[in-house]
């Protein structure tokens, strides 16, 4: 009945504007007839898509939407100059008011309106919901809105580009749009317990394959809408995990294509896994929602780690020479994190840091090299993160940052050189200036570090310690001190050097120095310096002497605990506890492990030690399987005492 309605109500508009052509006709002069409104109603595609689980695309449109209309009219050729058929093009937006759209423009530019001697019209419209003004430059087109999808405070961000293109349209009749969705969507069943991932292209050979991202639409010299896919600086798609269901799921609104592979990243950018030649998932089109279980993808699916974060070969890093790129207002803007910091390239704006449009973050957006400048070095708020989107700074010679309050993540530091032997004159002398050495920061308070790689570094400190109060000198390599807060997968490669001495041998101080972190009272885990197989060297001198205390590096002591050495009482041995130092070995040096035994039996049944180790009559066994295993005679005196006795002698005592 209410269809039956619905175009009665259309048959009578029709023999309305009729009748009204013919009225006007008579009452104004050929040409000087207005032109009257165009009708529009909308409506959706019926059982176009298919959602199984996670968020639905639009489905209907409420007050306050607003839609791009353009509409060409073709003119009677009885009534033109040429007496030939002619178009004339229009182009208006249309808000909803009360389940009627208007036309609230009142700039003759977006009339829209039937030409009194046009005979028939198509239109095409488009809907996105940050489109809500006027496209006011003609070949211009909009900025890309990324296919992010997320939840700020009450509102669901979800970009759902709608597209609504019609038939020939006889005049005066009302414009039937009906849209439909221009992106595919895909939802991932059974993913981990994050609560953001992002999707990517990763490279393949060197050589990025271009992820469309975005969409952009502009407005040609006829007043024409032109829409297309296009790939935005980020080179991802963000969207936030769906929980409640039996699995978590995410849905990513994509641009139609081939995603029969791509790799996602955890929230904080650290890389979860590749899912590689779905054959199912090589032609996704507008329109239709595709839902896959990882499950079902065990086959295709790898694992990533932080080699694959940061891409095929480091050795390619190239930056470009940007025309007026300052480094004070760079850091700044980081500091800042009110607006996107630009240069100019070869006469183009190039966006180097973006704004995040919802969170207080700060996003490098292409590699940048310092050149090797000195600059004073900011704090980072605590309410700022710097997120570095796997590209890289290169050549800092000062600590980038002062004091680290905020969060870092997902940023490679290459080839640093700190180098401070005087003390410098022109930098202010804060509490933590010339006490607190890394490449990343001077101190992190409370800071999160977080994904971040370090590469070819060098520090070469001297301690100015002679203003006669007893100070402690923390350098690291990343960071000098972190009193509290933490640091997380971490990765070291190629030549990383930390040397420090004090320049004055009768004062009293403290020096504590390492390869990651100077001093470290917060949360370090997951540092890894086997990138690629080939690890970094790293080497850590202490050249500190006199009354001062000296702290360097450290030891890690093999505990022959039964329960420290494994959960299962059948590999509580001491062939499990010698894997377990060649893996230490492996992965931090050999000269950072010792014996750190706990030989408890004393103490009573359920204090043993494991098999082959039940007390210190039986170290031998130990030996024995480290040797089988691989290590040689000059390691193993290292792990029995060398590595402790150089600790414990200081600087004094060469290595063992």
């Amino acid at each position: 009945m209410k269809r039956q309605v619905k175009w009665m109500v259309y048959g009578i508009m029709l023999l309305l504007s009729v009748g009204c052509r013919e009225d006007i006709d008579a009452l104004y002069g050929v040409k000087g007839r207005p032109g009257i409104p165009v009708c529009f109603t909308t409506a959706w595609l019926q059982d176009e898509t298919r959602l199984k689980r996670g968020i639905e695309g639009k489905k209907n449109f409420k007050d306050t939407d607003v839609i791009h209309v353009s509409a060409e009219f073709t003119l009677d050729p009885q009534t033109t100059d040429s007496k030939k058929e002619e178009k004339v093009t229009k182009y208006t937006i249309l808000t909803l008011e009360n389940g009627a759209w208007v036309n609230t423009r009142t700039e003759e530019q977006y009339e829209m309106t039937w030409p009194w001697n046009a005979t028939e019209a198509k239109f095409t419209a488009y809907y996105l919901e940050n489109w809500t003004g006027p496209i006011a430059q003609v070949g211009v087109e909009l900025e890309p809105v990324v296919l992010d999808r997320f939840a700020y405070r009450d509102s669901v961000f979800n970009p759902d580009p709608l597209e609504a293109v019609t038939e020939k349209i006889e005049y005066g009749h009302a414009v039937h749009l009906e849209f439909r969705h221009l992106c595919t969507r895909l939802t991932l069943v059974g993913v981990d317990d994050e609560d953001e991932y992002g999707l990517r292209f990763k490279p393949v050979g060197g050589k990025e394959r271009p992820l469309k991202n975005a969409c952009t639409m502009m407005l040609d010299d006829k007043n024409g809408l032109r829409f297309r896919f296009v790939e935005e600086e980020s080179r991802k798609i963000t969207a936030q995990a769906d929980k409640g269901n039996d699995e978590d799921s995410v849905t990513f609104h994509l641009a139609p294509g081939d995603y029969s592979t791509f790799s996602l990243n955890c929230q904080d950018g650290y890389p979860y896994i590749t899912i590689s030649n779905v054959k199912e998932l090589g032609r996704l089109e507008a329109g239709e929602s595709y839902t896959v279980s990882l499950e079902d993808l065990k086959s295709n699916i790898t694992q990533d780690g932080m080699d694959d974060y940061w891409g095929d070969d480091d050795d390619t890093i190239t930056t470009a020479k940007y025309d007026n790129f300052n480094i004070k207002d760079f850091m700044n803007a980081i500091k800042e994190c009110n607006k996107d910091y630009t240069c100019t390239l070869n006469g183009d704006t190039v966006t180097l840091l973006q704004k995040g449009k919802y969170r207080n973050e700060m996003t490098l957006m292409a590699n940048v090299d310092f050149n090797g400048e000195s600059f004073i070095p900011e704090d980072l708020p605590d309410i700022v993160t710097f997120n570095g989107g796997g590209f890289s700074i290169l050549n800092l010679v000062n600590p980038m940052f002062n004091t680290l309050y905020g969060t870092v993540k997902n940023l490679n530091l290459r080839g640093a050189r700190l180098i401070h032997k005087e003390s410098d004159p022109n930098t202010p002398l804060t509490a933590d200036h010339d006490t607190g050495w890394g490449v990343l920061a001077r101190v992190c308070e409370g800071g999160t570090v977080i994904n971040v790689s370090l590469a070819d570094a060098e520090l070469d400190i001297t301690l100015h310690n002679g203003d006669g109060q007893d100070k402690a000198y923390c350098i690291g390599a990343l960071v000098g001190k972190l009193p509290r807060g933490s640091l997380t997968d971490i990765m070291l490669s190629g030549s990383i050097k930390v040397t420090a001495e004090a320049a004055n041998l009768e004062a009293a101080y403290t020096s504590c120095m390492g390869g990651v972190v100077g001093q470290c009272n917060g949360t370090l885990a997951n540092v890894d310096n086997l990138r690629g197989g080939s690890g970094a060297e790293i080497v850590v001198t202490n050249k500190c002497r006199g009354t001062g205390s000296r702290y360097t590096g450290g030891v890690v002591g093999l505990n022959a605990f039964h329960g420290f050495v494994h959960a299962e009482p059948r590999q509580q041995t001491a062939r499990t506890l010698a894997l377990h130092a060649v893996h230490m070995a492996e992965v931090m040096g050999v000269e950072h492990v010792g014996c750190g035994f706990d030989f408890c039996e004393f103490m009573g049944p359920g204090n043993e030690g494991a098999e082959g180790l039940e007390s210190a009559a039986h170290i031998r066994n130990l030996f024995y399987w480290l040797e089988k295993l691989g290590m040689n005679r000059q390691e193993l005196e290292m792990v029995a005492r060398g590595n402790f006795l150089r600790v414990l002698a200081g600087p004094d005592l060469p290595p063992q």
